[in-house]
């Protein structure tokens, strides 16, 4: 039996995985994050002598058989914030819900490690383990490698972010983790890459004090998408710079005037180095960002172990949620 772990019922990338399964009579199960915090979830006895009885949405089944884990994607963590407490509780509730919402979190986290624990004799496509890598530090394996990178500094000195961007004239800031998302009773918030603007270089703006990242503003030609799966990757060029609105982060999407998107063939030296970045990273899938600037590089900019892939699906007529299909099909075949 294959298990899917996906990150909600709403991910229709994992929905399309499993039609192909379905189609092919492959016996699967699948279960969401979200299944950990609701009410008719998982539920999981533990007893003495005894194998762990494990129920899904009021359907009992034995983790045992399960010999193909896909790790799609999984919300296990920071889930629960102060404002989502706040409405809950009300103003009799604790002081400090921040607190509350962390040790909420933590136990969400111990109770998903968990079931990741039950399934460890099976084979896996993605890794729990490995689904979140320092950010810096795949800058600096790639690096090693032989990829171009972005000019990156990391700092908390204004002084010297100035001298940087003295350097390198116009200059970016963004995240060094993961994006922060916030949903409450305000409206949703989320962090993006943006231009350190002259008035932020000011000595009255960003004062320092807090670690921030910051690189070099390609002058891009276009960016790549590329989806990397059991050492083959899938590739679309994305012509984000034709949108101002999409030239500095394509994560702001213009459904009006969306980028235009065609398949791409990687040079032949990049596909190694990248693979090569994959193998350092124990990866067997992945998305990658990259950049082709108008002088000709090709620049490498992150990794995402749990990255969407549905746009290169689409425009690149790569019909992945297959192929994805496939792979794991084929790991069944060969634990049997």
């Amino acid at each position: 039996m294959i298990c899917i772990l996906s990150e909600s019922v709403c991910e229709t990338v994992t929905e399309n995985v499993i039609s192909w399964l379905r189609n092919w009579g492959v016996p699967h199960i699948r279960i969401n994050g979200d299944d950990i915090d609701c009410q008719n979830g998982l539920t999981t006895e533990l007893s003495a002598n005894a194998a762990p009885r494990c129920r899904i949405r009021g359907m009992e089944f034995d983790h045992s058989q399960v010999k193909v884990v896909w790790y799609r994607k999984w919300r296990y963590a920071n889930t629960v914030n102060a404002a989502s407490l706040s409405p809950v509780l009300g103003r009799e509730g604790p002081r400090d819900l921040t607190l509350l919402a962390n040790h909420l979190n933590r136990e969400l986290m111990s109770v998903s490690y968990f079931y990741f624990y039950l399934f460890r004799d099976a084979r896996w496509l993605g890794n729990p383990w490995r689904s979140a890598p320092n950010k810096l530090e795949v800058l600096h394996r790639a690096s090693l490698l032989g990829l171009d990178i972005p000019s990156t500094l990391v700092t908390t000195d204004p002084i010297r972010l100035r001298q940087f961007a003295d350097v390198h004239g116009r200059v970016i800031c963004k995240p060094s983790s993961d994006a922060l998302m916030l949903d409450g009773e305000f409206p949703f918030l989320m962090t993006y890459t943006s231009e350190v603007t002259t008035e932020d270089l000011h000595s009255d703006a960003w004062r320092g004090g807090f670690p921030s990242q910051f690189q070099e503003l390609l002058d891009k030609e276009y960016e790549l998408r590329i989806f990397f799966l059991d050492g083959i990757f899938y590739t679309c060029a994305i012509y984000t710079q034709a949108n101002p609105l999409l030239a500095i982060d394509s994560r702001l999407l213009d459904e009006k005037n969306p980028a235009r998107a065609i398949p791409y063939m990687l040079p032949e030296d990049i596909c190694n180095k990248l693979a090569a970045l994959c193998a350092e990273l124990g990866l067997d899938t992945c998305s990658i960002d990259m950049v082709r600037t108008r002088s000709g590089r090709y620049v490498f900019l992150e990794v995402n172990p749990v990255g969407q892939f549905e746009e290169q699906s689409v425009h690149g007529n790569f019909h992945l949620e297959r192929k994805v299909a496939e792979a794991l099909v084929r790991r069944l075949t060969e634990h049997v």
